[in-house]
């Protein structure tokens, strides 16, 4: 059983909030103790939901045909664009790695290559925002609701993912044999696959008590069953 398997199966994605609105962001407290919104990240992490999550748990949303149209085709022209300025990034950066080398590096051309970097990653950031006001404008008030409890659930079925994964390569460690697991990891990956989280959150309990179930005693060689 691979234990590097990720808590969602592979699929394409834009990872939206992983790269304009990271995922795990820093508590910012003010004296009273109540949170304090002093960022754009910390203020649009608050508001806003993953179109890749709310498109995964569509049924559970209950989102009409006319929704799901529009989710596939902001994320579809996102997704094109996006690739698109990343290649330029990626271009970009490629000349400038050369240009820090040089043993007296010049001044004017370093910072104006790093400009350029720096408006392609805004225009890219802008436009990873723009999909995510647009796709999420399209939830009404009892979904945007929905899609709040859905990620708490999301969050807690990640830390138990965690939980058995640490588990699984302790077993991996020890020698031993992790094929058992198969079909529980086949068994969550469908339940993931279908937006199903009370049904995968059931298979980690199994799996994690499975693993923590001592393994029992070989019988002495020679003692009768």
């Amino acid at each position: 059983m691979n234990t590097h398997t990720s808590l969602h199966p592979r699929r394409p994605r834009l990872s939206i909030l992983l790269a304009v609105l990271p995922g795990v962001i820093a508590p910012l407290l003010n004296p009273s103790g109540a949170r304090a919104q002093t960022s754009a990240n910390d203020i649009l992490g608050t508001r806003f939901s993953e179109p890749e999550l709310i498109q995964r748990f569509e049924k559970v949303l209950k989102l009409t045909a006319d929704q799901q149209r529009y989710l596939r085709s902001e994320l579809n022209r996102a997704a094109g664009q996006l690739a698109e300025l990343q290649g330029q990034i990626t271009h970009q950066a490629q000349r400038l790695a050369p240009m820090v080398r040089q043993t007296v590096v010049d001044e004017d051309q370093v910072l104006a290559q790093s400009e350029r970097i720096f408006q392609l990653e805004r225009a890219k950031k802008l436009a990873q925002l723009r999909v995510l006001i647009r796709v999420n404008n399209i939830l009404t008030p009892s979904q945007q609701a929905a899609m709040k409890e859905v990620q708490q659930k999301v969050l807690a079925l990640q830390d138990k993912w965690a939980a058995v994964q640490q588990l699984l390569l302790q077993q991996q460690k020890s020698g031993a044999d992790l094929s058992a697991y198969e079909p529980l990891k086949k068994e969550y990956d469908a339940a993931i696959a279908e937006g199903a989280i009370e049904r995968a959150e059931s298979v980690l309990d199994r799996a994690r008590q499975k693993l923590e179930t001592p393994a029992p005693e070989p019988s002495p060689a020679g003692a009768r069953p």
